[in-house]
């Protein structure tokens, strides 16, 4: 039986929804930020959410290493930018698991093992929490531990250390674990390629949030000097947005952590329009992005066509 066709069309499916929840946020968050767009400049936001778009073109990087290293075979790049940027809008579908099971759409595509693809995906979101808790840290240092425990759900922290003492059961009875780890130290050119990737992708993305502070502070301390702060509350509040349960995309996880971190530090009628425009830019970029994957996809189809006819 071939099931390529149906996961397409259950694939679709997820997308027309997830495009529809996207749209729907932006449509309740206008009333809020409208005002702060104008104040802004539609030049600087239209910038902002292109550099936000090329980061989520760039994500397949950090995922083709460890594909690499499960598969051992070199996919194309537009492949695996294709697939990493219709799953990237998955997230906004209750659930918070839907933008991972997207990406094993490459294994029928490929006709790779499910088993494979799914190691890689796990392998990739693993490195991408390490290095984002270590950088964190490095920006944050004490206040990293005080926003770890006074904000984080003691649940959500119990819930961690129980899978954390399963992966380390897995690691050392799962005969395929094993293997994995084996290739990935056998590989360490790719490890290494993921690791600078998300030291970069969090320094990237912070930066944003930086210049879009920049446009609303007015404090007397200069904002450079500030700027640690940000980064590791940029980072965290990812991390924690990503971390929670039920909340499609982080969305007023992320936020909250911002203006948490921050208190004391930025004046709230800097930080609030400031994580308000990100969501939004961060939704717009999503949505941008998948757009202009689909029109490349419509676009390839009519050129093979033609082609053909």
């Amino acid at each position: 039986m071939n099931i390529k066709k149906p996961i397409k069309i259950i694939g679709e499916i997820l997308s027309i929804v997830a495009v529809m929840l996207i749209i729907r946020k932006l449509y309740l968050m206008k009333i809020n930020i409208l005002s702060n767009i104008y104040t802004l400049g539609i030049l600087f936001i239209s910038v902002c959410v292109f550099l936000c778009a090329i980061s989520i073109f760039a994500s397949f990087i950090p995922w083709a290493q460890m594909l690499f290293v499960t598969t051992g075979k070199c996919i194309p790049s537009w492949k695996l930018i294709i697939v990493c940027v219709k799953a990237n809008v998955y997230k906004y579908i209750p659930g918070n698991i839907f933008q991972y099971v997207g990406k094993n759409e490459l294994a029928i595509d490929e006709h790779l093992r499910q088993r494979d693809v799914a190691s890689a995906t796990i392998m990739d979101i693993l490195i991408m929490l390490i290095v984002s808790i270590i950088t964190a840290f490095l920006f944050l240092r004490k206040s990293f531990f005080i926003v770890l425990f006074n904000y984080t759900n003691k649940y959500m922290l119990l819930l961690l250390s129980i899978l954390l003492c399963c992966s380390i059961i897995i690691i050392y009875r799962v005969k395929y674990v094993n293997e994995l780890i084996s290739k990935l130290f056998h590989h360490p050119k790719n490890l290494i390629i993921s690791i600078i990737y998300y030291i970069i992708q969090n320094i990237y993305i912070s930066s944003i949030y930086l210049a879009l502070i920049a446009k609303f502070y007015n404090g007397t301390q200069p904002l450079f000097s500030l700027s640690p702060y940000i980064y590791g509350a940029c980072i965290i509040s990812g991390i924690i947005g990503f971390l929670t349960p039920g909340v499609p995309g982080g969305i007023g996880i992320r936020e909250a952590i911002m203006i948490y971190i921050t208190n004391g530090i930025i004046e709230e009628s800097t930080i609030i329009p400031a994580v308000l425009i990100f969501r939004v830019i961060s939704i717009s970029s999503d949505l941008l992005s998948y757009i202009l994957i689909r029109l490349t996809l419509l676009l390839k189809a009519q050129k093979s066509h033609t082609k053909r006819v």
